[in-house]
């Protein structure tokens, strides 16, 4: 199956940082570097602070995912750890995460989640889902910590939805 690069193509309905570091002026930018001198930093969560999402697939029509993997750069802000959520928001706000959560170091790592169906819906992909569909990333409340995120991207697996051509319903054929 054919696969596409996905990174952050800008802002998207939740914007939950404390700051941008590094000289970004929007959040998509700050997040589409791979180094510790751009970033931006998720406080714990508290109404809308702590979580923010990214669009990724604005060009992605056409296409039935099979899977989603998405990949976020990110090390803890300051001594305390933070734990960090990976999922998908759409853009009413609804979000639905991964079962597992990450808890970043002092250092720079990289976590990836493979998502084999929607966790919005708990149901396998559908072309449709990727309509409105943003990468979210989010602290959880229960941990202390702040989280520097340097880098989101993903990759999207998918196959290419086929047109019916024809010239009457009895002699369409697939194309």
């Amino acid at each position: 199956m054919p696969t596409q690069a996905l990174s952050p193509q800008q802002d998207g309905f939740w914007q939950g940082w404390s700051s941008i570091v590094g000289g970004a002026t929007f959040a998509y930018s700050a997040v589409s570097d791979n180094t510790d001198a751009t970033y931006i930093v998720l406080p714990k969560l508290s109404g809308n602070l702590g979580r923010a999402s990214f669009p990724l697939f604005l060009m992605a029509d056409g296409q039935i995912p099979s899977s989603i993997q998405i990949s976020v750069r990110m090390r803890r802000d300051g001594a305390s750890a933070a734990t960090v959520m990976v999922g998908f928001s759409t853009r009413g706000g609804l979000v639905g995460f991964d079962v597992g959560t990450d808890s970043p170091g002092a250092s720079v790592s990289l976590f990836t989640h493979t998502f084999n169906t929607n966790p919005i819906t708990g149901i396998a992909w559908d072309a449709a889902d990727l309509d409105g569909l943003e990468a979210c990333i989010s602290r959880e409340a229960a941990t202390l910590g702040a989280a520097r995120i340097m880098n989101i991207s993903g990759v999207l697996t998918y196959s290419q939805m086929r047109a019916w051509r024809g010239t009457s319903a009895h002699s369409a054929q697939l194309g």
